[in-house]
């Protein structure tokens, strides 16, 4: 009786880590923001360092693990680099920005390595588009990019803190008497608590744009850089 070949096993799907908590993913944003502007600097051992603390923080945060895809495959590790934007994938599995550098990575790393370009250089100009729509509607931009939760968030808190400031007597309307443009006997009844939501509003704004602008810079085209001397970009995972 012939024995039967074993069957060869399926590779598993690297297990995820724990789900980054809201407060992990600021932090790692922060820190992210911090690493892309080292590098814009041209400062890369700084880049790296910003890098290693955002994945010490929140290992579980897409983001980090799309940025660690960025340094992999900058470091031409196609194969650690496609595997960390299947991850930031899988954590976040409706946005659109990491399942086409997922994507693109597969064929790059495949074939032509300058392929994943055309996908960065993509997300790149949805991402211009997305900070476009975040100055006319905080979180819009977000929505669009797949960032959804985020998003609505930003979208809900603006919208309230309009409506906020419209509802606060004596508020909005007392604001040209204020600045002696209006009915000065409207000072004495101004309202300064209409400055908390107003508050809110452009604060809203500012960190829905520079939210984006954030990703734009990761996304923006980058030459490639060339090998370091010994004692550089040791980055290890």
């Amino acid at each position: 009786m012939d024995e039967q070949s074993p069957k060869p096993e399926e590779p598993k799907e690297p297990e995820l880590p724990p789900k980054a908590t809201p407060e992990q993913i600021m932090e790692a944003e922060r820190l992210l923001q911090q690493a892309s502007l080292a590098r814009i600097r041209g400062q890369a051992s700084v880049a790296e360092r910003f890098l290693k603390e955002a994945v010490e923080a929140a290992p579980g945060a897409a983001a980090v693990q799309a940025a660690l895809g960025d340094e992999l495959w900058q470091r031409k590790q196609y194969r650690k680099a496609r595997e960390h934007y299947e991850m930031a994938h899988r954590l976040e599995p409706e946005n659109v920005a990491y399942e086409t550098k997922w994507a693109e990575s597969i064929v790059g790393s495949s074939g032509d390595p300058m392929s994943l370009s055309v996908g960065l250089a993509d997300s790149y100009a949805s991402a211009k588009s997305a900070g476009c729509l975040s100055m006319l509607l905080p979180g819009l931009g977000q929505i669009v990019l797949g960032d959804t939760q985020k998003g609505v968030v930003l979208m809900v808190v603006y919208v309230g803190a309009w409506t906020w400031a419209v509802l606060t007597p004596n508020g909005l309307s007392g604001l040209p008497s204020l600045f002696g443009f209006g009915d000065k006997v409207l000072v004495k009844e101004f309202n300064f608590v209409v400055f908390v939501p107003l508050f809110l509003v452009v604060s809203t704004w500012i960190g829905a744009i520079t939210s984006i602008n954030s990703r734009t810079k990761v996304l923006a085209p980058k030459q490639v850089e060339r090998p370091k001397p010994p004692g550089e970009g040791n980055f290890e995972l």
